[in-house]
């Protein structure tokens, strides 16, 4: 019982600081970003492809719904690399 209530305090943690993180680097680019979903897609195992595009999709909706013109990466022929928002930076849990 300690060992989930430490899980899930920890989890918790860990998903209000990648907010946190993200928020943060968003604060400090224009109202543009750019996923780089192909490069993610490329590193992920092919069982996990379906969830990983699931939660780029949920990503780039909620940053639009913030505001922000969302673009893959593949659309776009060159951008500076604050622009990119890297795999790290996509949240990896449903909403």
């Amino acid at each position: 019982m300690l060992a989930l209530l430490v899980s899930v305090v920890v989890t918790g943690t860990g998903l209000i600081w990648m907010q946190r993180e993200l928020d943060r680097s968003l604060a400090v680019r224009p109202p543009i970003v750019v996923l780089d979903l192909s490069a993610a897609a490329r590193e992920t195992d092919p069982a996990r492809l379906k969830t990983l595009l699931d939660h780029y999709r949920t990503t780039a909706e909620r940053l639009a719904g913030q505001g922000l013109l969302v673009l893959d990466r593949q659309a776009v022929l060159a951008a500076p690399k604050g622009l990119i928002l890297t795999d790290r930076e996509v949240r990896h849990a449903a909403d």
